[in-house]
């Protein structure tokens, strides 16, 4: 006997960029271009599970098996979207958290070590990422790895001033 089914796993005879136009039950003429050309979508994947469904020979019934096979397949689909979803917005957040934390330092008068290993001391001009995922402070022309800032301030630090010794010494018998 033969069956329906769908043939999910290759998508080579979708050309790049189509525009497909489909006729509704109503008989008008929808125009729909695909989100990611030459990928079938889940959306895509059940319309066309439910249309075969629909059309199928009563007297030949899909294959019970073929259709738990196929129901499993978009669920998978549907799980690896959603994975890559989030490991796209954990991605983008780890990028912007990183720099809107440096962000606050902008204006900043800031005290740290630059790669040299000098003391570097000012305003921070500017915060950039570097290529390691580490947020940087530029003080005019020195570099400050938010990591070795050592103090921040609204205004300069001033050094406290050293008090003379003005105890006497005590002597203990």
């Amino acid at each position: 006997m033969p069956t329906v089914g769908l043939n999910t796993t290759n998508t080579n005879h979708i050309p790049v960029g189509q525009t497909q136009q489909v006729q509704t039950q109503n008989g008008s003429t929808e125009v729909s271009q695909q989100k990611t050309p030459g990928v079938m979508g889940k959306d895509d994947f059940l319309k066309l599970f439910l249309t075969s469904l629909q059309y199928q020979d009563p007297m030949n019934a899909m294959d019970m098996n073929q259709m738990m096979s196929q129901m499993s397949q978009m669920s998978l689909m549907e799980q690896v979207q959603n994975m890559t979803k989030a490991v796209d917005s954990l991605r983008d957040t780890m990028y912007t958290t990183a720099l809107d934390g440096g962000m606050k330092f902008l204006g900043k008068y800031v005290k740290g070590v630059d790669a040299d290993g000098k003391t570097v001391e000012g305003t921070v001009d500017v915060v950039r990422l570097a290529a390691n995922n580490d947020v940087q402070l530029v003080i005019g022309d020195h570099v400050v790895s938010l990591r070795f800032v050592e103090s921040v301030s609204d205004k300069k630090i001033e050094k406290p001033e050293e008090k003379p010794n003005t105890e006497e010494p005590k002597t203990t018998i």
